[in-house]
Parts: structure tokens; C-alpha cells; sequence
């Protein structure tokens, strides 16, 4: 019989552990959403620039990324700070947040990533450009006004 009881007791007692545990990280997580909280919209204005920053009809230049990477750099301190070393619910709070992908795309490879490949299909467009200009040189010094195509020629 005193077995059953301790089991019991035992079971309560985890119970209530278990409920206080639920308060406390509850609290924990709302004070960390507080501190979170003034950092997201700088975050969000910098992944505008970022977005503004490739675009693919123009080239990005070294200097740019450079000067994005010099701006940014106590913003993307803070962020790097806010994560802890390991996996925990403030991590998982932040991972729903644009905070992550912030994270993830200012690294500096990955901005070189970014500028490499924004840079290649800026060389495609004004490639594409230099193509079409030349094919309407060639067609305006074909066509005059005088010149009249015949059904063969279309």
C-alpha cells in the first residue's frame, strides 16, 4: 500500500514540476520576444536593402557589398548574439521570425553567392541587349522606305 502511494505522490509531485516548468519558460520566452522585439524591424528594413541591392539589371560592385557588410555589422552582431549555442525554444522563436532569414543571407559567402549570380544575369541581360540592338541595325539597313517585301522575303 505505501508503494502505491509514493507512486502517486510521485506522480503529482512531477506533475506540478512539470506545470511550473510551463510557467517558467512561458515567462522566459515572453521576456525574450521583448528583447527580440526592436531588432525585427531593422531587420526587415535591411532585407529590403539587401532585395534593393540585387537587382538584376545592374551589376552589383565590391564596394556595395563591402558597404552593406560595414553598415550592417552591429545589426548582424545582434543577431548572431540573440541565437545560443544550442538548439532551444529561443532559437525555434527566432527561426519564425524574418530574423533567420536575415541570418542566413547576410553571411559574407553568401552575399558573394548572391553577387555572383546577380552579376552573371546582369551579363546575360545586357548581352541580350547588345543582341537585339544589332539585329534592329541590321533590319533598318535592309528596310527603307521605298523597299517592299514580298512574301518570299517575310
Amino acid at each position: 500500500m505505501e508503494f502505491y502511494i509514493l507512486v502517486i505522490l510521485g506522480g503529482i509531485l512531477y506533475g506540478i514540476w512539470l506545470f511550473f516548468k510551463e510557467i517558467v519558460r512561458a515567462i522566459l520566452l515572453r521576456n525574450f520576444k521583448k528583447k527580440v522585439a526592436p531588432v525585427i524591424p531593422a531587420v526587415d528594413k535591411q532585407l529590403e536593402v539587401l532585395k534593393s541591392l540585387f537587382v538584376p539589371n545592374k551589376p552589383v560592385l565590391d564596394e556595395e557589398i563591402e558597404k552593406f557588410i560595414s553598415d550592417n555589422k552591429d545589426l548582424r552582431d545582434s543577431v548572431w548574439n540573440l541565437y545560443t549555442q544550442e538548439r532551444t525554444i529561443f532559437n525555434e522563436y527566432l527561426d519564425s521570425t524574418s530574423i533567420k532569414l536575415y541570418k542566413e543571407q547576410t553571411t559574407p559567402y553568401e552575399l558573394r553567392k548572391q553577387q555572383k549570380e546577380n552579376n552573371a544575369i546582369a551579363d546575360a541581360i545586357d548581352e541580350l541587349k547588345t543582341l537585339t540592338s544589332k539585329a534592329f541595325e541590321s533590319f533598318n539597313a535592309l528596310y527603307t522606305d521605298s523597299h517592299y517585301f514580298t512574301y518570299s522575303e517575310m
